[in-house]
């Protein structure tokens, strides 16, 4: 009822559109022009879609094109292939159908050396159908800049924020339709999607897939493959994209655990192991749930020098099976790409290392990067691993690795990141056997079957910024749940006002409130009101439990409040807003046994959200139950209003 006339009258419109060219290209004639054909492929994406086209990228000048005359090569029900060549170039462009959009590519092949540093197999343009381009939201997961996330207007994004990564796409409420784009994987290489307004109230879209310096002296180029549809809302957009990459129920859930870092960060000491596990040990539930320890970072000497360092006297063997000796499985930390710039590594083997285009170690962020293809830097990550596996450990946490998206080349040219990363995986799956691999920085990109568990969120601290800054990026990636990996949003913490025995609930960092970081750890610790939603944030995303606060300094607050949360839900909820505002409020999950409603008020003030089971097409419940105080809910001709304190969430049963 409170959808403007003009987005009704859009969607009745695309549907029509929809069905009318359903079998437009299947009617093709083989003698079509180049022309003929793409303004059809364009129509038959969706409404608005208008000027498609790719562009090359080599050393000495940039080829649109138009200067490559082409041609229909192939034409049938599906598949659709355009060639033309300029000078000594030859591209061949393919569109092949799939839930009604088109997945894309472009490739590139030359007699000599192509000195080609970016391939873009689709440029376009999207005219939005009512109000401003500018106000229309952008998807942003924050890949090239982690500050901004969610669904930003356009307007909203500045230069930084205006490039993305996996996916990509334009939407005006959860409703209306919009563009949508997202890569194919697995992946090989970078592959960005930038978005710009233009002046006549549209959307520019490019989508260009990167090459390190040794690829870009082959003879043969592909670039990535994006799948573009114009025809839906946001969430049918990704189930879509997302359904070329199959659900894989046998995917492990990762067994509930507690890590040191959030309230250790980088300080932790075995005696710190030792507090916590006898604090879980005493606890009547906690005893019984958690399974696995898992010390994060702090333990070892430094990057590149993966030994027990000061505050482990005993070394990390002893630590381990002190950890076995209390009833638990351990589990580590490392960062296996990260190398300290003063290490013995560093000084001695840089022919292990990534390099600049000077032939130096490429220092990033302070730190230089092993490269994975080098056969010396395999056989360091191989050590590592099963000196680790022979210690005991059995779940691993690795990190930092995003400093590889931005290496140079490789000692392998030819190969892509995605490709680096993968056989570095490979070597880490060869050393850990059944143990649990999950990424702190888990790339989708490198694709499914290769990690068990996948961080897809910021890092989490006991502050409210934080809880919405981990659900606007998780929003988007929930999709991801069983078909890459099971979704890790972070871990549990519920220290704070009213939860805990401590005044300073956490250690000092001097990067808070710093203007480079205008998102970082900003404002006071949790509320218990905001502790409660960051837990049913927790519980909605299906996604792994583990926690992370000092145990002995919770009250019982703050415990009860992790108890009702401690089993995973395993299966992630369903934004039924997304795309109304940067963060959706209200969720609907299906257990099995058991449908929750989460509805969430990230406001700073009270708000009443009414939800209609009609509207969403959720058979109307018998009865609700409020899952923490288990109080009954009225429903009134399939509605409920439900009234909510600042920061304040409800979380539905039936």
């Amino acid at each position: 009822t409170n959808m403007s006339l003009s987005r009704r009258k859009f969607i009745k419109i695309t549907s029509t559109v929809a069905a009318t060219l359903s079998t437009g290209l299947a009617s093709a004639k083989s003698n079509e022009s180049f022309d003929e054909l793409l303004k059809k492929i364009a129509a038959q994406i969706g409404p608005g879609i208008q000027e498609i086209s790719f562009s090359i990228q080599l050393a000495t000048q940039e080829l649109k094109s138009s200067a490559f005359n082409l041609r229909v090569v192939e034409n049938k029900n599906d598949l659709v292939r355009f060639a033309g060549t300029s000078g000594n170039i030859t591209a061949v462009w393919e569109f092949k159908t799939f839930n009604e959009g088109y997945w894309i590519n472009l490739s590139v092949k030359s007699s000599e050396a192509l000195s080609c540093f970016s391939v873009t197999p689709l440029q376009f343009k999207y005219k939005v159908p009512f109000g401003k381009a500018s106000e229309w939201r952008i998807p942003n997961i924050g890949e090239k800049n982690y500050f901004t996330t969610g669904l930003i207007p356009l307007e909203q994004l500045d230069e930084s924020s205006r490039t993305e990564t996996v996916l990509r796409g334009a939407f005006n409420g959860s409703k209306t339709p919009g563009v949508f784009v997202g890569s194919y994987i697995p992946q090989r290489n970078k592959h960005y999607y930038s978005v710009s307004n233009t002046d006549n109230n549209a959307i520019q879209f490019d989508c260009t897939t990167y090459y390190t310096a040794g690829q870009s002296l082959l003879k043969e180029l592909k670039s990535e493959t994006t799948w573009i549809c114009a025809k839906k809302n946001l969430n049918n957009s990704i189930a879509s994209y997302a359904a070329h990459i199959p659900i894989n129920n046998a995917i492990k859930a990762p067994p509930v655990g507690w890590n040191s870092w959030d309230y250790y960060y980088s300080t932790v000491s075995a005696s710190d192991i030792a507090e916590n596990m006898k604090a879980i040990k005493a606890d009547k539930i906690l005893s019984q749930k958690v399974k696995y320890i898992l010390i994060d970072m702090g333990w070892a000497e430094q990057e590149g020098e993966w030994y027990a360092n000061h505050r482990f006297p005993e070394g990390m063997q002893k630590m381990a099976k002190e950890i076995e000796g209390n009833g638990f499985i351990p589990g580590i930390w490392t960062a296996p790409l990260w190398i300290n710039t003063l290490s013995p590594i560093a000084l001695r083997k840089p022919h292990m290392l990534i390099k600049n285009e000077y032939g130096d170690p490429q220092n990033v962020d302070g730190r230089y990067v092993l490269d994975p293809t080098h056969p010396e830097s395999k056989e360091f990550i191989r050590e590592l691993y099963t000196r680790l596996y022979h210690e005991g450990y059995r779940f691993f946490k690795i990190d930092y690795l995003d400093a590889i998206i931005q290496a140079y080349g490789f000692y392998k040219p030819e190969v892509g990141c995605y490709e680096a990363l993968r056989e570095m995986y490979a070597v880490i799956k060869s050393c850990i056997k059944e143990s649990h691999l999950l990424a702190a920085t888990a790339f989708p990109e490198c694709g499914p079957g290769i990690l068990d568990s996948g961080r897809v969120s910021i890092d989490i601290h006991n502050q409210w910024n934080h809880v919405k800054w981990g659900l606007e990026a998780i929003q988007l990636r929930m999709w991801m749940h069983k078909r890459l990996f099971y979704i890790d949003p972070d871990f549990i913490v519920v220290r704070g006002e009213g939860t805990s025995t401590e005044m300073e609930t956490t250690v000092t960092d001097p990067a808070k409130n710093a203007p480079d970081h205008p998102r970082w750890r900003s404002g006071p610790t949790f509320s218990f009101t905001e502790a409660q939603t960051h837990v049913n944030v927790v519980a909605l995303t299906g996604g792994s439990v583990v926690l992370s606060d000092r145990i002995s300094k919770l009250n019982k607050q703050g415990l009860e409040l992790i108890y009702k949360v401690i089993d995973s839900a395993e299966f992630p909820a369903k934004a039924l807003d997304l795309g109304d505002n940067t963060l959706a409020s209200i969720w609907f999950q299906d257990l099995g046994h058991e449908k929750r409603l989460t509805v969430i008020n990230w406001d700073d003030k009270d708000a009443v959200k009414s939800v209609s089971f009609i509207d969403e097409g959720i058979k109307i419940p018998e009865q609700l139950k409020d899952f923490w105080s288990r109080e009954k809910l009225v429903i009134k001709e399939g509605r409920i209003t439900v009234p909510l304190k600042a920061h304040e969430s409800k979380v539905y049963t039936w």
